[in-house]
């Protein structure tokens, strides 16, 4: 199952002056078994998520499983 990490929670989204919606936010895609391995995942890399490449990361905020 793929999963999206955002950077950004909806309360932190409204707080932001000028907030254009999702597309200004970070996010990464990854792929787990389940919610409880992304979740592990992000809690063995103390709260952050990497890209492949290592050319991004950033603190998660919400992960929502990917249709």
């Amino acid at each position: 199952m793929k999963f999206k990490f955002t950077s950004l929670s909806s309360a932190e989204e409204n707080s932001i002056n000028n907030y254009t919606g999702e597309k200004s936010g970070e996010y990464i895609i990854k792929e787990f078994i389940n919610m409880k391995s992304a979740v592990q995942y992000v809690a063995n890399n103390s709260g952050f998520v990497t890209t492949d490449d290592e050319k991004k990361s950033f603190v998660v905020r919400n992960i929502f499983k990917k249709n």
